[in-house]
């Protein structure tokens, strides 16, 4: 994904620790307060502002970064959210306003609040409204961390499919990319705990075939067929990235069966001599959902690194 730009402002560490999060789940991605915006940031395509509430109001350095690079911020996809007590659609509104159709996604989400944190100012302000109300302020804890992390995958997939490349440019490479390797590392979890096995692939027509002996991968398969498979490049640089991860579904073909004897076939494997065998080679088809690669390449052309096909998207 391209990397995200996270503007933030916080007082009390509250609004730092959700940009914190969000930044780890959109990365890569870089976080700074408005003051620390420069040049070097300009290229960012997309952009996450994020603001406490206080008094009703969103920071005032937020406001006016927005004001003063509202031109610059229309032409990004950007993301806001607010931290508060009572998050409230309208204090995010306040920044939405200002920037208009650039908004991509935007949430409130709650904070704390905790006298022995507060400032002189802040401590003699709230102790005159409480007088004022009646009610004296203990520590409020509003902060959701699953909530947070919820919304942040969300975002990843907005700006994901935003820079998206034609769906036929991506199937050619990704099948292009799985018939010029044969080794993968097979993931499965189950009532029986988690695996994940090297093993030896064929590619043909949208799955995956395996051939095993048999161990603990069985098991697990039995009981859920859901899995995902690995396929990649060793790493030599960030600008050389190549790799593939599937999830899928995982069966058992039958060793009988004219397609068990069709994939034996394309290994090279004559299937008399197979029957001769002392032990019996179980094959696993795994059929693919969904393909998610991480290629160099596509940022070259101009899109994303990480690209998303569904299966048969490309089918005519």
């Amino acid at each position: 994904m391209n990397p995200t730009l996270i503007i933030y402002d916080t007082k009390y560490g509250s609004t730092g620790n959700v940009a914190e999060l969000m930044a780890k789940v959109l990365g890569p991605a870089t976080m700074i307060r408005p003051s620390e915006f420069d040049e070097s940031h300009s290229n960012a395509r997309n952009v996450v502002i994020g603001s406490p509430v206080y008094g009703e109001k969103i920071m005032p350095g937020i406001a006016e970064f927005v004001k003063e690079h509202g031109a610059w911020l229309s032409d990004r996809r950007v993301a806001l959210f607010t931290v508060s007590i009572s998050p409230k659609e309208e204090y995010v509104n306040q920044m939405k306003s200002l920037l208009g159709d650039c908004v991509v996604w935007q949430q409130c989400f709650g904070g704390v609040m905790d006298p022995a944190d507060w400032d002189n100012e802040d401590s003699s302000a709230m102790e005159r409204f409480a007088v004022k109300v009646g009610h004296k302020f203990s520590r409020v804890d509003k902060t959701d961390a699953e909530f947070v992390a919820k919304n942040a995958i969300e975002l990843r997939r907005i700006f994901r499919e935003s820079d998206q490349c034609p769906e036929e440019v991506k199937g050619k490479r990704i099948e292009e990319f799985l018939n010029s390797h044969n080794s993968c590392t097979l993931g499965m979890a189950g009532a029986y705990g988690v695996r994940v096995t090297p093993i030896e692939y064929i590619y043909i027509k949208g799955a995956f075939y395996l051939l095993s002996e048999g161990g603990e991968k069985f098991a697990n398969i039995e009981v859920d067929d859901r899995v995902s498979v690995a396929v990649y490049d060793p790493f030599t640089g960030f600008d050389k990235l190549a790799g593939l991860q599937v999830t899928g579904r995982a069966e058992l073909i039958p060793f009988e069966s004219d397609e068990y004897q069709d994939v034996a076939a394309e290994r090279g494997l004559e299937y008399d001599k197979l029957k001769e065998m002392p032990i019996r080679l179980n094959m696993i088809k795994i059929k693919v959902e969904k393909y998610e690669a991480l290629m160099s390449e596509f940022a070259k052309q101009g899109y994303d690194a990480n690209q998303i096909l569904e299966a048969g998207a490309t089918d005519e």
